[in-house]
């Protein structure tokens, strides 16, 4: 095994794995704490909240993107050792890998932002010009339930790129 694939093994379950985790003690610890603010103000610190996550997640998907593809070529044709998944390669896993922990932008596009994302953002603009003295009525109801949405979708993030560090894990294992 080379160097080259060493460190991608590391690089590549390691920020998985931290994306994982970071995607998910959002939805465990953040958004609770939000959402006892007023929800003025729970939506415009969801909306900090979300735009720090879009701002630092992606380099952990595409570092963790990259290295599991390059996994994926680099062991094509590795025999991997015996093990229950009877699978002959690790390139399997480590492919469906480099394609799970990247699935979420997509994800976030297509599923997110029409069920909560963009009323969230609407809701923050709506409450930022509250702040500055215009009369906006944000629903509390309406709130906490875009919240609690938006914290099941986010853990469906969570486990889709921590099933993609567990596989590369499980690969690297195997090789």
């Amino acid at each position: 095994m080379t160097a080259y694939i060493t460190a991608a093994q590391i690089a590549g379950v390691t920020s998985a794995a931290c994306l994982s985790g970071l995607i998910a003690s959002v939805s465990f610890m953040a958004i609770p704490a939000i959402a006892l603010a007023p929800p003025e103000v729970a939506v415009r610190q969801w909306r900090k909240a979300y735009d720090k996550g879009k701002s630092s997640a992606p380099f952990f998907a595409i570092t963790s993107a990259a290295c599991f593809g390059y996994l994926a070529y680099a062991t094509r044709h590795v025999v991997a050792k015996p093990n229950a998944m009877g699978l002959k390669s690790p390139m399997v896993l480590y492919a469906v890998a480099a394609v799970a922990v990247p699935s979420i932008m997509p994800f976030t596009i297509a599923v997110m932002h029409p069920r909560a994302n963009l009323r969230l953002i609407a809701l923050a603009g709506e409450a930022e010009q509250k702040g500055k003295g215009t009369a906006v009525s944000v629903s509390e109801g309406e709130v906490r339930q875009l919240l609690r949405t938006w914290t099941v979708l986010n853990y469906v993030r969570a486990v889709a790129v921590g099933t993609g560090a567990v596989l590369g894990a499980v690969a690297a294992i195997s090789m």
